[in-house]
């Protein structure tokens, strides 16, 4: 389904990112607004995500799932807008304790973002076959029964592969 979806999207058809916006908008606008704290700046943000997708559908690579790629543009557009907000008002602030109050500290959003990011870059040194199996059960959140009938396998295989990218996982983020 996401494969037809990027087709059509690379084939300027405009139903195909409108079925995206109708599908993926609310929840998005959810993970936005959990960042900037902010429902209308949440809603321009996962605008401005969908309109870049539209604009540089043509050169779109895509190594996750649609809705992992949708998430990962959003959480960092929100922690763009976020940071300059916060460069843009820093001055205007001068109780410390008052901002600090209101906003949670852009560097634990960033440090989380930069976690992130290493998780991310260890993933992406997984095996071929044992990322796709990570990948469905922790982004898609399919249980094991779900990706062994996905993927014609054995759901002791998929258990397996688990093991073997948490151990890897572990073992690169230490």
């Amino acid at each position: 389904m996401e494969q037809e979806i990027l087709k059509r999207l690379k084939e300027n058809d405009e139903e195909a990112v409108r079925w995206l916006f109708s599908t993926y908008f609310s929840p998005m606008a959810g993970v936005a607004h959990r960042i900037v704290r902010d429902q209308d700046a949440a809603k321009d943000i996962v605008q401005d995500v969908f309109v870049r997708l539209w604009t540089h559908r043509n050169t779109l690579q895509i190594s996750t799932s649609l809705h992992s790629y949708l998430r990962r543009s959003v959480v960092n557009a929100a922690i763009d807008h976020k940071r300059r907000f916060y460069e843009k008002n820093k001055e205007a602030l001068s109780d410390q304790k008052e901002w600090e109050d209101e906003i949670p500290p852009v560097d634990a959003a960033l440090r989380e973002e930069d976690t992130r990011l290493q998780i991310n870059q260890a993933i992406s040194t997984l095996p071929e076959r044992c990322r796709l199996i990570f990948v469905l059960s922790r982004f898609e959140e399919l249980t094991y029964a779900q990706i062994a009938k996905k993927l014609d396998i054995s759901i002791k295989t998929v258990e397996n592969q688990m093991t073997k990218a948490l151990k890897i996982l572990r073992q690169a983020l230490r």
